[in-house]
């Protein structure tokens, strides 16, 4: 092997040694922020106050539903009033079910490790009651025309079909809930779901944790947190406020609505304020845990992680770049390729190493000719740059 030919090798070995290096450094972040917790990081516990507000604005309008069920609409029949009713109720029911199933999935970020398994498992109990809210709304179709002035009049006939109808497809509805409910209990799709939040936690404890870095490091994270808190206590004091104006169903559940968004807003204050999925300070904790080990002791630099890791590899060299070109200076060595004398540019070990590349190529022969004329170009015009930065 001749010597351009060694060069050529050499300058592709250093090239893969950085990539690998790098490829090195991201795996091990990725890595520290895999896994679960004890409790749910910021993205859970706001998930779990918007599940409990949707549930809440479910159970409102289950409560508007009830209260049709019991009032007579004028000109129909009680069966359309309470079918009427029942369907608006069953959708507030629908509707609750899906706030429940965020909280006790989504809501649990962090903390399970299945957490879109469990939300997705409450489309079952939503597409059952969705189904019951058809069957409802069918029969209260088919009730318009059973008494009052429509009684006996062809109204009667076409809304007794279309009632049927929509209760048959409420119906299939109900069966389609339990299908659902089914196969997010076990099996395959539970393999799914699980892979799914495996891949889910790590990113929301990154989110969660560089949000409360941030806030932590600024100094803001307190007062904004105190902020947030004050705020949703004032918002969850006007729902109790309102709840307990009337023991009418509909506005208990109006307030109890209002209160569940207070403390949603309380809530958010923990993606500003609060310790790490590490219990560390280090603003990259969950992303470079694997790398803490680097770290200097009692650095206050938000950079810590990164900079310890750096001034490991460069050992005493100075400047930003001298683990790289340290680097590349040790394989522009092994080369032979380093120019004489020294030169003060962080890029030397590079320049000298593609200089002596590029005064190889042009006039080399034999087996490693159709290499190095591929490859001419790029060398030559690296070649100038090398010699304008010099």
């Amino acid at each position: 092997m001749n010597n351009a030919l060694q060069r050529t090798l050499l300058a592709s070995a250093a090239i893969a040694a950085i990539a690998l290096a790098g490829c090195s450094s991201g795996g091990g972040g990725s890595g520290a922020s895999a896994g679960t917790t004890g409790t749910p990081n910021a993205v859970g516990t706001t998930a779990s106050g918007a599940g409990g507000v949707v549930s809440s604005a479910g159970n409102l309008v289950t409560a508007v539903g009830n209260q049709v069920a019991s009032t007579q609409l004028p000109l129909v029949s009680s069966q359309a009033s309470q079918g009427f009713g029942g369907a608006l109720a069953s959708t507030g029911n629908a509707v609750s079910d899906l706030g429940n199933g965020v909280s006790a999935g989504l809501g649990q970020t962090g903390s399970s490790a299945d957490t879109v398994g469990t939300t997705l498992a409450s489309t079952g109990p939503a597409l059952t009651d969705l189904g019951k809210a058809g069957v409802s709304l069918g029969s209260g179709i088919a009730g318009v025309g059973k008494s009052g002035p429509l009684a006996g009049t062809p109204v009667d006939t076409i809304t007794s079909a279309v009632g049927n109808l929509v209760g048959t497809v409420g119906q299939a509805g109900i069966a389609g809930g339990a299908i659902a409910g089914q196969a997010f209990t076990g099996g395959p799709v539970t393999q799914v779901t699980k892979t799914l939040s495996a891949a889910i936690n790590p990113i929301t404890n990154v989110v969660s944790d560089t949000t409360r870095t941030v806030g932590n490091t600024t100094g803001l994270g307190g007062p904004v947190s105190n902020l947030l808190t004050t705020l949703g206590g004032t918002v969850g004091s006007l729902g109790a406020k309102i709840g307990g104006t009337s023991n009418n169903g509909v506005v208990v559940a109006l307030g109890n609505t209002v209160t569940a968004t207070g403390n949603t807003v309380s809530t958010l204050g923990g993606f500003v304020n609060g310790s790490t999925s590490t219990g560390s300070s280090n603003p990259f904790g969950s992303l470079l845990g694997n790398l803490g080990t680097t770290t200097a002791g009692g650095s206050g630099n938000p950079l810590g992680s990164v900079t310890g890791l750096l001034g490991g590899l460069g050992g005493s060299g100075g400047g930003p770049l001298a683990p790289v070109t340290g680097l590349l200076g040790g394989v522009g060595g092994l080369g032979g390729a380093a120019s004489g004398g020294s030169s003060g540019s962080p890029l030397a070990p590079v320049t000298s190493l593609l200089s002596g590349v590029t005064s190889s190529a042009g006039g080399s022969t034999g087996g490693t000719g159709g290499l190095l004329v591929l490859v001419a170009p790029v060398t030559n015009l690296l070649g100038s740059v090398a010699s304008v930065g010099k």
